[in-house]
């Protein structure tokens, strides 16, 4: 899903706070800043009048192969953009990747694949929520993944990934009341850094 970055991860801690069971999606996106929106809409209308001043001083033939080369950058990023920028279980609400959270169970499965795997959280002192941070370069994507862990085996699951693409802004008050709340309801401990340090 994706939505602004303030309000992002309202509707999960929400449901976090106040429902028996959470469907956690695999990614929460924070969407771009709306400046820069602007600025691609100033790029795109720029684009737009360049190319039909030339067209329409233009010859047939000239129109024809300008026009196909236009389009054949635009399928080409396209092509590119939906390789590197489509989290499994985007717009799939029923049918998406991500885990189930059956809070008075304290039980987790995970949904979207196969085959289906789940943890009991018993004795719930074994086990932990963490924050781990990431950056993947290339992609321009970064943020925070919350991990499901157990005292012996360590980092068992990534439970959600909240993904910052470009210049998003985190909120990172708001990733630590939901990674907070997670780990009341489940009554486990939290384990790792928090992603805004406690004062002192």
């Amino acid at each position: 899903m994706t939505v602004p970055a303030r309000q992002a991860l309202e509707p999960l801690l929400q449901a976090v706070r106040t429902q028996p069971q959470w469907r956690l999606p695999e990614f929460v996106e924070l969407g771009r800043p709306a400046w820069g929106d602007a600025m691609r809409g100033l790029a795109w209308g720029t684009g737009t009048v360049i190319m039909l001043s030339f067209l329409a001083s233009a010859g047939p033939a000239e129109a024809l192969v300008a026009s196909a080369i236009v389009l054949a950058a635009w399928l080409g990023l396209r092509r590119w953009r939906g390789r590197r920028s489509a989290p499994l279980g985007e717009g799939r609400p029923d049918g998406g990747r991500g885990c189930v959270v059956e809070v008075a169970q304290r039980r987790i499965r995970s949904t979207g694949l196969e085959p289906s795997v789940q943890w009991l959280l018993e004795p719930a002192a074994e086990w932990s929520l963490g924050r781990v941070a990431f950056e993947d370069r290339p992609r321009q994507w970064h943020g925070w993944r919350i991990e499901l862990r157990h005292a012996r085996k360590g980092p068992v699951a990534v439970l959600c990934t909240v993904l910052h693409m470009s210049r998003a802004e985190p909120d990172l008050l708001a990733l630590d009341a939901l990674v907070d709340e997670m780990a009341q309801r489940l009554e486990i401990r939290q384990s790792g850094e928090r992603c805004v340090p406690a004062r002192r």
